[in-house]
């Protein structure tokens, strides 16, 4: 038993005569053996037992085995009255047994805050907030479903960009793009120049238009 070193072996013999003393030691190194503090112990080390490779409940199915053959750890769970691998732990990785099977967190039961120094590879990612600071989304509509604003200092479109809403334009230009071609609107500058404008209204404060107007001028033109 570990923790427990036989005291009296020469003096405890069948046949010999029982004594006080040789009893009363052996009985101290039992009840040692099971002090909550200083007894049984499996380190490996003489007399306390070898190391223990196997936690388990008394069936078997839920346990935690330490596999020296493959150098990891290996945690089970009873699924179906059976002792089923769900995780291992092993040099530089944390692997369930099978893919996309386990759950990190649930509902109401959530990690706080995850640190990852490197590339997470997801699928798919529901988020209630998300700051990215670097990088490209590629590939990906955002905002399709519930759109909402977006802040931007530069943005480049290789294809259509729908707008529902106003859009400020504080500068730089527009070029090649018909402006208000379908649905023409109102218009405030302070400088046209174009080869051709179709618009309802252009309302010129103390501006200049060249180029060709369809539509109405309110104000001033100089052209």
């Amino acid at each position: 038993m570990s923790g427990y070193i036989r005291q009296s072996s020469a003096e405890i013999l069948p046949g010999a005569t029982v004594k006080a003393a040789p009893i009363n030691a052996e009985y101290n190194a039992l009840r040692d053996a099971f002090n909550v503090t200083s007894g049984h112990k499996h380190d490996g080390s003489t007399g306390e037992g070898a190391y223990i490779a196997l936690i388990s409940d008394s069936d078997n199915y839920n346990k935690v085995v330490v596999d020296s053959v493959n150098n990891r750890v290996s945690i089970y769970a009873e699924v179906g009255g059976a002792a089923v691998e769900q995780v291992r732990v092993q040099d530089g990785a944390i692997v369930p047994v099978t893919d996309d099977d386990i759950d990190l967190g649930a509902p109401g039961a959530e990690f706080k805050n995850i640190y990852i120094d490197g590339t997470a590879n997801i699928d798919s990612l529901v988020s209630a907030a998300v700051t990215i600071t670097g990088g490209t989304i590629d590939g990906t509509v955002i905002g399709a479903t519930t759109p909402a604003n977006g802040t931007f200092t530069g943005l480049t479109a290789t294809g259509s960009v729908d707008l529902g809403s106003t859009v400020n334009i504080d500068g730089g230009t527009i070029d090649g793009t018909p402006v208000g071609d379908t649905t023409p609107s109102t218009g405030d500058f302070t400088t046209v120049t174009a080869g051709t404008v179709l618009a309802n209204n252009i309302t010129a404060s103390g501006g200049q238009f060249t180029g060709n107007l369809v539509g109405n001028v309110t104000g001033t033109v100089n052209g």
